[in-house]
Formats: C-alpha cells, structure tokens, sequence
C-alpha cells in the first residue's frame, strides 16, 4: 500500500477531449493545477501504481482531495475514463484521466493528467478507455509517471501568431523560457523545445540537442550545435467535414447566453450572444427540426434564438471559428450549410426576421445565400416570414444558409418585427476545414547528426562544412537539398525517386522526398540514374559529372552560387612606376589570385591572393562583370582611384563602346589612369536597353594609399554604387562538366568551361561558354523525337562539337545560313531511328586553299603537292614530317566563305587565303602588354577589316589540312600559320572517310579527341583580337 500526491485541474475532460482516435483537441483548461489529491492505493504490482476504473479495473483508491475551497477527506477514487494522447510540439506520449472523486463536498470530475497540459497546445488522441482495466492490459493513471514529470523542467520556448526572430535574445516567451538560458534539457541545460508558431519566422536554436516546430509560414530555422530535430511546418493537413452540434453542447433546455466553444474535431468554434434590454435569449433545444433529404444535420438538435418584439432589440448569435494549434488549418472555414426553422408570422404576434452575415480573417464582408422551403421573402442576406404559421419541422419555415467562404466570422441576427415574443431555431452547422499550404522554409541544421522535417512546401535544407550525419525527408513540395557553402566536393547517389545519400568525405545526409540538389564549386559528382521522376542538379563551377535518371531532368553544370559576387577579378604583382597611364600592362605582371567578389576592396583581394596583410603596394587588379540595361541612353560612369583606373565596356561581339570623357575626349575607355592621389573622373557611354554587355574596370598601385570605387548614373537619373548596381549579373562559376540525361525529356546546360553533355531523344542542351562536346545516345526510346542543341560561342578556342557516335543516317546533314554573328554552324540532322537532332554554334575545321605555298627543306610547295611523309619547315622544331593530309570542297559563302590576307602584312609574299577559323600568328609588345605572351594566334575571321583583311563569297572552295605529331607553326606564303590541329571539331568536320584515315595514323584519337594536345600558342577571343588589332 502506498501513497502518492498528485495535482489536477478542476476542468471535466468527458466534454473537451474526443473519444476516436486521431481526434485532437486544444487544452482550454487552467494554466495550472488547481486542485490537489493524496491518493493512498491499496492493491499490488502495476495495479498498485496505476489509477483504473473502480467496476471494470476493481480500483479501491481512497484519497483525500480539495479543490476551489471545497474539501473530501478519505473518498473513493477513481479514473472512469482514460486517454494515451500525444503532445503535437514535444512528441511525447502520456495518460490523461478522467478522476472521479465520488463523495464529500469535493465530488465532482476533474483532469488528471501525468503531465502539465499547456493552454493553447494542442493534443492528439492515440488511444481511448471507456472503463480501464490495467489488469487487462488497458492503459491506466500512473503515478511514478506523473512523479518524473514532475521532476521534469517544462520548458517550451513559444513563438506568437506573427513574424517572430527566436534566438538567444528573444523575450517572448510566455513563461521566460529563452534559447540557450541553461534550463533545458541535456549538458548545460542547453536542449531547447521551440514552437515558432504561425508567420514567417526566424529561428536560431543555437546550442544543445534542440526539437524546433517552424509552423505555419515561410520560415528560416537554424538548428546550430548538437543533434537537432527540426520541423518546417507541422504535419501536412487535409481538408475535413465537421459539425458544430447543438445536441453534443449540452442538455435541451441549457441557457448558453455566456457563450461557450465547441470542439468539432481540429476546429475550435467559439458561441456568442447579444440580445436585447431583458428579454431575448437562447438556449439549446430538442424540439424535433426540419431536415431534407440527403442532410446530416441532427434532427433533435439546435438552438433557439428568441426575442420580444416590443423590445425592438435584435438577438444576435456569433459564431468565430479558429483552428485547433497544430492542425494545419486556417482559423476560417469554407463550404458552410445550416437551416433556420419556424420562420413564421402570427397576426398581432411576430413576424419574424434574420439576417446573416459574414467576414473573413481579414474582415471582409463574405457572400451569404438563403434559399427559402416556402413563401418567406428573402432579400439578400434577410429572410422575412411570410403570412403563415409554421412548425419547427415544416419545410414552410425552414431556411438554408449557404457561405461559401472562407469565413472565419458569422452572425445571424433575429428581429422580432411584431409585438409578441418569439424565435427562430438554428441547426447544426456543417463545414469543411482550409489546410494552410506549407510555408517555403530554409532549414539548417548546423554540426551535429539532426533529423530534418521539411514537410509541406518548397523547402530549402543548407549545408556547410561540417555538417554531420543528418537524416532529411523533405516531404511535399519541390524540396532542395543546397550545398553551396561547402569547401569540398560532394559525390554521392539516388538510389530512388526523391532518395538516396549524399556526402563529402567526412560528413553524409540520407535523404528522401527530395527533388532537387544545388552542389558545390568543387568536383561534385552525383548519379541520379535509379530515378524515375525528374530530377533537378546543379553545378557552380568545378568539373561535376552529373547523370540523370528516367524522368525528365534538368541538369546544370555551372550556375550561380548565392554566395557569387558580380565581379570577377584577377589579382597581379608587378612594379610599378611612378608614371600614369600603366593600366594596360597589368598581365604583364604575375597573376597572384583570381575570384569572384561583390566590392571594389582592392587591398583586401590582394592581401587574399599573397597571403600577407598590410598596406600593399605594387600590385594590379582587373574586374569583369557583364551589364544589362532596362533603359536605353547614356550612362555616367565615375572612378575613383589611388593610383591609377580605367573602365572599359564592350559590345556583345566584344568590339569596345566609345567613352565620352568628361575632358571631352571620345575614347575607348575611361580615362584615370594616372599616378595620383585618390582622384575621380567620369565618361558617358551610351548603351542600349535589353543588350548585354561586359564591363571591366583596371586598377594599379604604386605605393601608398589604396583606393577603388565607381558610380553609375542612368539616364533617368538613377545613381548608384558601380560595385553593386542593379544593372550587373553574378559571376557564372566555370568547370569541366559531364552531364549525362539518360531517358526522358531533359533540359542540360553546361555553362561555362569544356563541358561534354550526353543527349538522347527528347533533350534540349546548351553548352555556354567554352569548347563544348555533345555525344548523342540511343536509351531505346520508343519511336522518334527531336534534340535540340545549342553550342554557345564564348570563350572558345578550338570551338564546339557534335559527335554523332555512329547514329547519324548517311548524308542526312543540312546545313542552315547561319545568322549567328559570334560563328558556329547551325542545321538539322537526322539519325537512323528517325530522330531529328537541330543544332547551331557548333564550329567549322581549319584549313588551306589550293595554291597556297608552304616552305619546306626543297622550298616553297603548293600545298595541294604535300602528301603524308614529306617534311615540312616548322618554326618550332624545325624539318617535320607530315602525318596525314585532307581536303575537303564546300560552297564558299556564309561561315565557309574564305579571307583573303593581303601580301605583306603578315610577312607574307603574296596574298594568303585561309578559312575563316584558321589562326595566323601574331607577334609583339601589345600582345605582351595585353596578354603576357610575345606571340598569339588570332582566327582569320577576326582580323576581316575590309581593306587589307577581306571575305570572298561565291563558287566552290576546297580546304586542304596538314597534320604533325604535334600542332605546329608552319610557313604559309611567309605568313606564320597554325597547322590542323585534331580536336573534336576538325573530326567531326571532315567527312567519314577521311576521319577514318585519321583514326589509322592516330587510333587514340577514335576514344578521345582531346588527347592531340594543347594548341601551340594561346588562342585569342574575338573581343581579344579587337583590344589587340585596333588599341585601346
């Protein structure tokens, strides 16, 4: 036999608690105990410990209980009905019960629970006793629970409705409780339960091993140190049909003037009354209603809303709906249904009248449609009786009220307009419920093994470094896991729709339901081909080697990190003088580091790339960022610099814009470049709305104060920082990439760098910048389709291929005129499963015309003469033999149209006409100021001037290569010139036979293109060629 204190709360459970599993219900009890037991408990073993039903679980219990000044010393006790329920914030699991105390001035029902209950807190119903039998394995009362409870600090930190930022300094919490205060759970009381509640909240859980609740809204939510779990939004809700019920409010006949609040299941809806001087009233009632066919409204159920005429008052019942917390719903309804019975007239009596209204959560008025079984008039939202006299079932009298919704607010106003006393009788109210769409949350677990929950909405789950071994499930939504932070590389694969597991080496998330992953700028490489859905991957920068899967995926090889800036620089050493105008010689330099950055802090770039701190000296930096104008007109921009600075803008073609200098100078460039102390001057460039531009900003020091900074004046007068105008992009992040689709129908885009994309029927691929490869793949896909391909034409030197591996039916190639101003062939081709591949930007080969004299050690040949094995003069290694040689005819114009060289200006002895991609060889001081080698080569089409550089269009050209063991320079006409060089273009350029040729000489080649080797000088940019042949 022992005995036990326990508290409870004076509130009779058998009305708030619902009886079926899975109900919920909200705590609207006292915020504490308010009533005291000790409990002496007579029998043994679990039975001894626990509280059952007295009949079924033979309880014998005697205590001594007070409550509200009322006292009943050694009465039997017991727990007449017992509920399992669950915390919807905490999770945890415990017994509430019904205490009935059966005897002296304390008897009564009361809440006893082995838990504090939180007003406002919702509770789930996982099991329920009529008349528990701890014996017979039921669930019963246990003290020892209700003892370490107790013992437990009850701590949950509360957020409000609103917008609330939750950290270490946050106040808000009803009971005091803070992040990180010390009176939480685990080591140094750090543990922290968090309920942000509803808005778009801001968490921060800082230490220990936290459980946070997002709720409803957009919410951000960082877990920090420790092993997290962490909820996005509550549990994704559904939308329900209740039932506000008279008959389950109380006996017929109760007076509910005080109003009360009924629990439907997840809604809360809370009664009102307002009534005349004296007389109006209502109450609830079982006379008998009118209910039609196919209605669920109860038949004896309702309430009577009763007014006396001659007050001239108006009864007025309100109904406010809200949502249980924790539910997923919105505190408004939608679809509501009721009736209004005994709308009727009796003479010198009543006539009576209602009308109803309602508003939304915002407090908008909200349509409301009465239809009435019988004559009554109605007239909007009024109903007035017409002159009959009806009984509360007659469909005569009888109403239905319909409110679309949503509505979260509903009034139904009785005016008696007779003399008499009267009333109208309201049934059961039938709704549906609104589930809240999930909020778009951003959850960062932070170090620590965390449990991640993003449920509904499109989530965000970001990584950095040292993140542990986290567990995700995204739920609903288009939910993204984001590793963008991280300075290692992420490798890993789906082994499914939505799941796999991804990591970096030392730290690894297992996730599912997830639908896209943004990966690092390191060498990411993630295989998503177990997938059936489409999948979403992206690259920023680094050589990634992304797969996907059956679905239709999109597939990005180098985007835009978050984190990139707008700019990106390059960082030189170099000594610089005391003279002005040095900006153009800074590659002369020594590159010491390169990036992106969002600032002009010129110093702090440098001290990033040398590793040193201080105050730098001799050193240059150079800025590039690309601009887009919404206006069209002229554009102040300022400099500002300690020493020296130009700003240079080019054109998409990158020819450069002219500057109007504030001296009044037209040049190509703004002019600062001066040794000076911190100096500004502008210049007017005039640019065009929707086109893009590159701007690049030069700086040097030569000692003393460093001092960077820029300005931009739109032409409606707009002015802003240069460094962040709104007029720049970020800097796309550049990497070798390999983007494999599979099957279905996926986008891929490589960016920048040398990327190689694997396209099948049904894709659409861009390659960006770079020389780009594109292997076409037969997945068996039923039928024909298209692919689509773009090759893109920046920042390339041998250009982009198309490779059709052996799938190309046989003379099915037709080539478009190409409009493409920056080069590339465009046309369609047709493989032999009837697929139709459509390209452009992918490049032509580089040849010789005929007649065309190359010296050898016999002197000068025509180059239609040269077979393979004849030794050919190179400037670099001297006597070489030749290792094959092609020919190729086309139609000479458009893109094959060749350029004719005028005598002398290459050294050569006479006129020299190449193709347009093939690179002559340019020497001297500007290609070292610009460039930093002595010698460069530059495509014949990029130096066409049309004086003494020429393109001839018309008839036939025929275009002879010559291959070395290595790429070489060779003596065409005098003319320094590059030899064939056997990269993917030049293969697939050159017809079938040919290449077979090729592949005999050099069999590496057939697996791979790239292993000829580099070219042998740097290879110019148009825009490079326009800096080098026209000045700056």
């Amino acid at each position: 036999m022992a005995s036990y204190v326990v508290g409870f709360y004076s509130t009779d459970p058998g009305g708030l608690i619902p009886t079926t599993v899975g109900g919920r219900f909200t705590w609207t009890g006292p915020a504490a105990f308010d009533g005291s037991a000790t409990i002496t408990d007579m029998e043994t073993g679990a039975q001894g410990r626990t509280l059952d039903d007295d009949s079924a679980g033979g309880e014998t219990a005697r205590a001594t209980v007070a409550v509200g000044g009322a006292v009943s010393a050694d009465t039997t006790v017991d727990a007449e009905i017992v509920w399992t329920v669950r915390d919807t914030v905490t999770g945890i699991v415990f017994q509430i019960a019904e205490f009935d105390v059966e005897g002296g001035a304390a008897a009564g029902d009361y809440t006893l629970s082995e838990r504090p209950l939180v007003p406002g807190r919702s509770y789930e119903v996982m099991g329920y006793e009529s008349n528990p039998d701890v014996a017979g394995g039921d669930a019963g009362f246990d003290y020892l629970d209700f003892a370490d409870a107790m013992a437990e600090p009850a701590r949950v930190i509360d957020g409000g409705a609103g917008a609330d930022v939750i950290d270490a300094a946050y106040a808000g919490d009803p009971e005091g409780d803070g992040v990180d205060d010390g009176t939480g759970t685990g080591p140094g009381g750090m543990g922290d339960v968090i309920d942000a509640r509803g808005g778009d909240d801001r968490v921060s859980a800082g230490a220990g091993d936290d459980t946070v609740h997002g709720g409803a809204g957009a919410d951000t939510i960082a877990g920090g140190a420790g092993d997290d779990t962490i909820h996005g939004d509550g549990p994704a809700a559904t939308a329900a049909t209740e039932m506000l019920s008279w008959a389950e409010a109380g006996a017929a006949g109760t007076d509910v003037a005080g109003g009360f609040t009924a629990d439907t299941g997840d809604m809360r809806v809370a009664v009102s009354f307002s009534g005349g001087p004296t007389l109006d009233y209502v109450q609830l009632s079982g006379d008998p209603q009118y209910v039609a066919a196919g209605e669920s409204f109860g038949g004896n159920s309702s309430v009577l809303l009763a007014s006396w005429g001659s007050t001239g008052g108006v009864a007025t019942l309100a109904m406010d709906f809200t949502a249980e917390t924790g539910a997923g719903l919105a505190d408004a309804v939608e679809n509501v249904r009721f009736r209004i019975n005994d709308l009727d007239w009796q003479p010198n009596d009543h006539r009576d009248q209602v009308t109803v209204s309602a508003w939304d959560a915002e407090g908008n008025p909200v349509a409301v449609t009465l239809t009435a079984g019988g004559g009554d008039t109605v007239d909007g939202a009024t109903v007035t009786a017409d002159d009959a006299q009806d009984a509360t079932d007659a469909v005569g009298g009888s109403v239905l009220v319909e409110i679309a919704g949503p509505v979260a607010r509903i009034e139904v106003q009785y005016a008696n307009v007779g003399t008499g006393a009267s009333g109208v009788w309201i049934g059961d109210v039938e709704f549906d419920t609104l589930p809240i769409a999930g909020g778009d949350d951003v959850i960062e677990g932070g170090a620590g093994d965390d449990l991640l929950y993003g449920e509904a909405g499109a989530d965000t789950f970001l990584y950095g470094d040292g993140f542990g071994a986290d567990r995700v499930e995204g739920g609903a939504g288009a939910d993204t896991l984001d590793f963008h932070a991280l300075s290692s590389a992420i490798t890993g694969a789906f082994s499914g729709d939505g799941a796999g597991s991804l990591g970096d080496g030392a730290n690894a998330v297992a996730f599912s339901e997830i639908e896209a992953v943004t990966l690092t700028g390191q060498d990411d490489s993630v295989d998503a081909s177990a997938t059936g859905a489409g999948v979403t991957l992206t690259g920023l920068g680094g050589d990634d080697r992304l797969t996907g899967g059956a679905g239709d995926d999109v597939l990005t090889g180098d985007g835009v990190s978050a984190a990139a800036g707008a700019w990106a620089w390059r960082g030189y050493d170099y000594d610089f003088s005391s003279a002005d105008g040095q900006a153009f010689v800074i590659e002369a330099g020594t590159l010491t580091g390169q990036g992106t950055t969002d600032g002009f802090d010129v110093a702090a770039l440098i001290h990033e790339a040398r590793g040193t701190g201080g105050d730098p000296d001799d050193f240059g930096v150079i800025l590039t960022s690309t601009l887009t104008p919404t206006e069209s007109g002229a554009f102040t921009f300022s400099l500002t610099s300690d020493d020296g600075s130009t700003l240079q803008v080019f054109d998409a073609d990158g020819a450069p814009v002219s500057v109007l200098n504030e001296g009044g100078a037209a040049l190509d460039y703004l002019d600062n470049d001066y040794h000076q102390a911190a100096t500004t001057r502008s210049g007017t460039v005039t640019l065009t709305a929707g086109e893009t531009y590159t701007v690049e900003v030069r700086y040097w020091e030569n000692a003393g104060g460093n001092t960077l900074a820029g300005t931009v004046t739109w032409p409606s007068g707009t002015v802003e920082s240069l460094e962040s105008s709104a007029l720049l992009a970020p800097v796309e992040a550049a990497g070798d990439d390999v983007l494999t689709g599979g099957a279905g129908r996926d986008l891929m885009a490589g960016g920048a760098g040398d990327d190689t994309l694997v396209v099948a029927e049904g894709d659409t691929a861009t390659g960006g910048d770079g020389d780009d490869t594109f292997l076409v793949a037969d997945y068996g896909e039923a039928g024909a389709g298209t692919i689509a391909i773009d090759g893109g034409e920046g920042d390339e030197v041998t250009g982009d291929v198309l490779d059709f591996r052996g799938l190309l039916e046989k003379g099915s190639i037709t080539y478009s005129n190409p409009g493409d101003a920056a080069g590339g062939l465009s046309g369609a081709a047709r493989l032999i499963d009837g697929t139709v591949v459509n390209f452009a930007g992918i490049e032509q080969i580089i040849c010789f015309t005929p007649g065309t004299r190359i010296r050898t050690p016999l002197g000068e040949r025509p180059v239609e003469t040269l077979a393979a094995g004849d030794m050919v003069i190179t400037a670099d290694r001297g006597a070489q033999p030749l290792r094959w040689v092609g020919r190729r005819t086309v139609g000479a114009t458009g893109r094959f149209a060749p350029i004719r060289i005028s005598a002398g200006l290459f050294d050569n002895a006479r006129d020299l006409v190449v193709s347009p991609q093939h690179r002559i060889l340019y020497e001297g001081y500007r290609a070292q100021l610009l460039f930093g080698h002595h010698q460069v080569l530059v495509p014949a089409k990029h130096l066409v001037d049309h004086h003494e550089v020429l393109e001839e269009e018309g008839g036939e050209v025929t275009y002879i290569h010559l291959l070395f063991d290595h790429h070489e320079i060779v003596f065409a006409e005098g003319a320094r010139t590059e030899s064939f060089h056997p990269g993917h273009v030049g293969l697939d350029a050159i017809l079938a036979p040919a290449r077979e040729e090729l592949f005999a000489v050099f069999p590496e080649l057939r697996a791979e293109p790239r292993a000829f080797g580099p070219t042998s000088r740097p290879c110019l940019k148009r825009f490079e060629a326009r800096m080098l042949t026209t000045g700056h």
